[in-house]
């Protein structure tokens, strides 16, 4: 019974692990999330992400074209201190989600978005136009 008693520990002590890297975890994505900052900025066309502690933002930029109602996103930057953070892609849906908000197309020059974002997200090809 001991043998059973001793594996019924490290069991529990494994769980016990498991539970305390799921809450670490969990609280780094709090963190990271409450760290950011997504804004429109229309008077320089573009939305932006900024992370706290970091100087240099990542940003798409667009063109509207004709009257407006099409929104041609052509230029997607993350600086180096952000890569490999999903900063790109959390710039790019903000453009999205406010192309869908208010009933505007998207053109997708930019290669990111042509490229790998978009095949990732077919959810949002109603919004593409060329």
């Amino acid at each position: 019974q001991q043998n059973v008693g001793g594996e019924h520990s490290r069991s529990m002590l494994r769980l016990t692990r498991s539970a305390v890297r799921l809450a670490t975890a969990s609280a780094s994505a709090v963190r990271s999330a409450a760290s950011m900052a997504l804004a429109h900025d229309p008077a320089n066309k573009r939305f932006t992400l900024y992370m706290e502690g970091k100087s240099e933002p990542a940003y798409v930029t667009y063109e509207p074209v004709g009257d407006g109602s099409i929104l041609d996103l052509q230029h997607t930057f993350t600086p180096a201190s952000l890569r490999g953070q999903g900063c790109a892609e959390k710039v790019v849906m903000a453009a999205f989600n406010h192309a869908k908000e208010h009933n505007l197309k998207i053109i997708p020059s930019c290669t990111y978005i042509s490229d790998t974002f978009l095949p990732k997200h077919a959810e949002l090809a109603s919004l593409v136009t060329h």
